[in-house]
């Protein structure tokens, strides 16, 4: 019997040590928590684009007008009256601020919103309309190859003895 760092060898059996064992198997873990996380943020990311794709279909158009600029920590946020066709005016306060402001009273946007419910608003911009669905597919996909690549191109896999080809 000879010795080997990290290996045993003796008539045709090998044996790993523990540490070697307990390497092994964290990184197993690893890529296995990698490949879920990212089949899960594929998955809610493709739930969201649904439901915008959805919403956009039955949406109808509006223009705001920005009446007024809110201060909040140093930030400016537009203020938008929205004119439905349906209903009395809306207000919406845009989610992003900026320093200086970017908007000024009396500029317009256009906005998507549901004639059945015309409290919810979304102004039509890309990035309001798809910037969580995009953010969700680009760490979700990079995971997802990761721990699955690791499955497929690992020749010593435990979950099967047949090859990947």
């Amino acid at each position: 019997m000879f010795a080997v760092p990290g290996l045993a060898i003796s008539r045709n059996f090998y044996y790993i040590s523990k540490t070697e064992y307990s390497t092994r198997l964290t990184n197993q873990m690893r890529y296995t928590i990698f490949f879920i996380i990212g089949l899960i943020l594929i998955g809610f990311s493709l739930y969201k684009l649904k439901a915008r794709i959805d919403f956009i279909s039955n949406a109808e158009r509006a223009t705001g007008t920005v009446t007024a600029m809110t201060v909040d920590d140093g930030a400016y946020y537009p203020v938008f009256t929205i004119h439905t066709k349906e209903s009395a005016p809306l207000i919406y306060r845009h989610h992003n601020g900026s320093n200086p402001a970017s908007w000024a009273v009396g500029d317009t946007a256009t906005f998507l919103y549901n004639p059945a419910q015309p409290s919810y608003a979304i102004r039509k911009t890309y990035e309001d309309l798809f910037g969580w669905s995009i953010a969700f597919i680009v760490v979700g996909l990079p995971l997802m190859i990761i721990g699955g690549g690791y499955y497929l191109l690992n020749p010593k896999r435990r979950f099967s003895k047949q090859s990947a080809f």
